[in-house]
């Protein structure tokens, strides 16, 4: 519950009554419809505020010459409704109100037979329940109930971090549009192909757009039911994370097939080949850990079509590397070996 301290409130009114008498007690009731000025707002311009709550008012009061003290306990239920681009929805019943309010009144002038002018004033002491919804009739601002927790996420590996040295995007092109791709063994021969591909045209969750050096984030690679199925395809053969920039088809690698043989083989034999990885959760920890990667495979990658894709590289633990960076786990290794940038790399 929440409970507002006591604000003082002041009003002037016009009365009927009879003239001043003895000291009298009266006691009445009040039924109304509250309307609320304050709202939330957010950047897009919807309002979430409390919803037209009728209002229950018993007042108790005792009159003596031109001074009156009376106390009144007020009782509403109220809805939440958000409004935007013409549209309202509201959900009822989400909290309510009580509100005491002590009152003393003076009569200051009369107008005729039983007009009287009055002014009055009180503290207000409001309680809004439950604990979680402040209304703002008690102070504070008024939220839409806290949303459902996100659904847990798919199981398979995901990509939450990068960063890269360079933008690889000539400057005619505008900014950088990386994707990562995850290679492996193309049915029982020795070529690659593509298995999975995230980037900026993929649907959910592969959904990927990193146009600037600098990325962070979740984004799936490769579901676990991709992996499982891959693994019981290609027993002992590992798959690759590679990253391009892209330059003209999404999610399609296409560069010299001698460049992307030239890069596998430098990066395969500065690292003894540990330039692939795999599943290798177990019940405590999930994890994407480094394992062989055929060296064959490099050698025969006969589909990729020569055109302009530039090669980011492929990414290697940085265990074997030798190198690390606070934050990320895998370097991406390009032509000649050299850093072509940093990522996180990880099993959910």
């Amino acid at each position: 519950m929440n409970l507002k301290l006591p604000a003082i409130l002041a009003s002037f009114s016009l009365t009927l009554g009879a003239p001043g008498v003895a000291a009298q007690w009266s006691v009445s009731a009040e039924l109304g419809v509250a309307r609320f000025g304050g709202t939330s707002r957010d950047s897009a311009g919807a309002t979430v505020g409390p919803y037209r709550p009728t209002t229950f008012e018993l007042r108790l009061e005792r009159g003596a010459g031109r001074a009156r003290v009376a106390v009144g306990v007020l009782h509403a239920n109220t809805g939440l409704v958000a409004e935007g681009q013409g549209v309202a929805v509201v959900q009822y019943g989400i909290g309510s109100l009580w509100e005491i309010a002590p009152e003393v009144s003076l009569g200051v002038a009369r107008f005729g037979a039983g007009l009287e002018a009055r002014v009055a004033a009180g503290p207000a002491f409001d309680l809004c329940d439950p604990a979680a919804i402040i209304c703002l009739a008690c102070g504070g601002p008024f939220p839409w109930p806290p949303l459902p927790p996100p659904p847990p996420a798919v199981p398979g590996l995901y990509l939450t971090k990068a960063h890269f040295v360079d933008d690889f995007e000539g400057w005619l092109k505008g900014g950088p549009e990386f994707e990562v791709h995850i290679l492996g063994q193309k049915g029982q021969t020795d070529s690659l192909t593509d298995y999975q591909c995230a980037g900026e045209k993929q649907p959910a969750p592969y959904y990927f757009d990193q146009d600037a050096l600098d990325w962070n984030g979740s984004v799936m690679l490769f579901s676990k039911v991709q992996l499982d199925a891959y693994n019981a395809a290609h027993p002992g053969q590992n798959i690759r994370v590679f990253v391009v920039e892209d330059d003209d088809t999404a999610c399609e690698i296409k560069a010299n097939r001698d460049l992307i043989g030239a890069l596998f083989k430098g990066v395969d034999g500065a690292y003894k080949a540990l330039t692939a990885g795999n599943d290798s959760s177990n019940a405590v920890v999930k994890l994407f850990k480094r394992a062989n990667a055929i060296q064959k495979l490099w050698a025969a990658i006969a589909s990729f079509i020569n055109t302009n894709d530039e090669l980011v590289g492929t990414a290697v633990e940085d265990a074997v590397v030798g190198i690390s960076y606070p934050g990320y786990n895998w370097i991406v290794k390009g032509q000649n070996n050299a850093t072509n940038g940093w990522i996180t790399l990880g099993m959910k």
